[in-house]
């Protein structure tokens, strides 16, 4: 299986600036997506339905700065499949001594988010197909592949 990184969005809740540290019911992951990763070559990655909603995942779900296993920031639980909108979703848990980090990345622009999986796929001369996919966990990230792929901060 390969590792990937895909970007996706968040949404930026106001009550977890003052109340929780938690981004509740986050999508993580769209089903039928076709999405560019790290290791694809400049090839596509497509993400068939029947792929996504069987997805598996690992027993703890990381959520780290910059994809650094040293920079740890918290965890994702309550990952599920929705099927009205195609997506994984989960809760993404900061760790309270991160707080303060997250706040001033998010402050300073600092808003993408990218997920990990690792992936079984059938690599096609000009795309390839996932057969298989496994959630590993996701990053705060400085520069996502797209602009829809930050958290929005509200003043």
């Amino acid at each position: 299986m390969t590792r990937v990184r895909i970007l996706y969005a968040l949404e930026f809740l106001e009550e977890w600036r003052f109340v929780k540290s938690v981004f509740k019911n986050q999508p993580l992951l769209r089903a039928n997506d076709l999405v560019y990763d790290m290791t694809g070559k400049g090839k596509p990655l497509w993400l068939p339905y029947h792929v996504v909603r069987n997805f598996e995942k690992a027993d703890e779900l990381y959520f780290t700065y910059d994809h650094d296993p040293k920079r740890p920031l918290g965890h994702i639980e309550n990952v599920y499949w929705d099927p009205q909108t195609g997506f994984i979703r989960g809760d993404i848990v900061i760790d309270k001594e991160h707080e303060d980090f997250v706040r001033k990345a998010l402050e300073k622009g600092i808003n993408g988010i990218s997920v990990e999986i690792l992936v079984r796929e059938d690599r096609l001369p000009h795309v390839n197909i996932a057969k298989k996919i496994k959630l590993l966990g996701a990053s705060l990230v400085q520069n996502p592949a797209c602009h829809k792929c930050r958290i929005e901060v509200e003043e």
